[in-house]
């Protein structure tokens, strides 16, 4: 074989090798957080459920987190979801793991951020934090989307 073409294969083989292991972490990666965040979609419909229904305070989320933005967040989402009656027909939730970018430099980062939609429409985004297994999350804080 000729010096110049084993280099030649070099240059070639040793960039896709990379690239096709930098593709399966990726794939694992993402393959491993499927289920917690649907986990944490599912905690966050049935809290926009709650809402909506007046259940509050049946609520597992409400009830394990106490803190100012977890209770500035149910107002607020009480405020949303109190507009129209049909707005449960029309609500997503729209969870993404980890925090969001402008909150990097919080004290406490969220493991999942979810995006209340309504009518196809940010309404409310929630900075989460959710412990593999848990039952519910605990709000961190939120933001609208229109005020950025």
């Amino acid at each position: 074989m000729l010096p110049g073409r084993t280099t030649h294969r070099r240059r070639v083989f040793i960039p896709l090798v990379i690239v096709a292991v930098a593709a399966a972490v990726w794939i694992i990666t993402a393959r491993q957080q499927m289920p917690q965040v649907e986990a944490v979609r599912q905690i966050v419909h049935q809290l926009c459920l709650d809402v909506a229904a007046g259940r509050e305070r049946n609520n597992a989320v409400i009830q394990a987190d106490r803190s100012i933005a977890a209770q500035l967040a149910i107002s607020m989402l009480r405020e949303l979801l109190a507009k129209r009656p049909d707005v449960i027909d029309s609500l997503s939730i729209d969870v993404t793991a980890g925090d969001h970018p402008d909150f990097g430099d919080a004290p406490l980062h969220a493991t999942h951020t979810a995006m209340i939609r309504i009518g196809g429409s940010d309404a409310l985004g929630l900075r989460v934090l959710h412990r593999d297994g848990a039952q519910d999350i605990v709000i961190l804080g939120y933001w609208r989307p229109e005020t950025q």
